[in-house]
């Protein structure tokens, strides 16, 4: 660090030092404030008295919301898994679609190969009875 870059650090830490040293209010701003609280007392005993009648309201009001939105929930859980029930359901029937079909090209094919096979036995056995 050279010399200019000490002295532009120090002066900037005896200005963070001077603006950090206590400033007393004055007698004007304690005595608002003692007037402010002294008025805040007063009205406490009247917000206290009205609380208790609305603390009730909303601890219902907020159980009504709760127990709302649970029923929702559950609601919104019950269609979903619903819905994928059907989905599985005919995904399940196009799969038993697909391997009947599959099934009665097979047993066609095995039919026709049967019947081939059945031809020439007795093509076979009809060229031996001529001989």
């Amino acid at each position: 660090m050279n010399g200019g870059d000490a002295k532009a650090t120090d002066r900037l830490e005896r200005a963070l030092q001077a603006s950090l040293q206590p400033v007393d209010p004055g007698a004007d701003f304690t005595a608002a404030v003692q007037a402010r609280l002294a008025a805040a007392a007063l009205r406490a005993p009247a917000a206290a008295a009205q609380a208790p009648a609305r603390r009730p309201r909303q601890l219902y009001s907020a159980s009504l919301a709760l127990a709302a939105s649970i029923v929702v929930a559950l609601a919104v859980g019950w269609q979903l898994q619903d819905l994928q029930v059907q989905r599985h359901a005919e995904q399940v029937r196009r799969e038993q679609a697909r391997v009947q079909t599959q099934l009665l090209v097979a047993l066609e094919i095995t039919s026709e190969r049967l019947g081939q096979a059945q031809r020439r036995i007795e093509q076979y056995q009809s060229q031996e009875k001529g001989l």
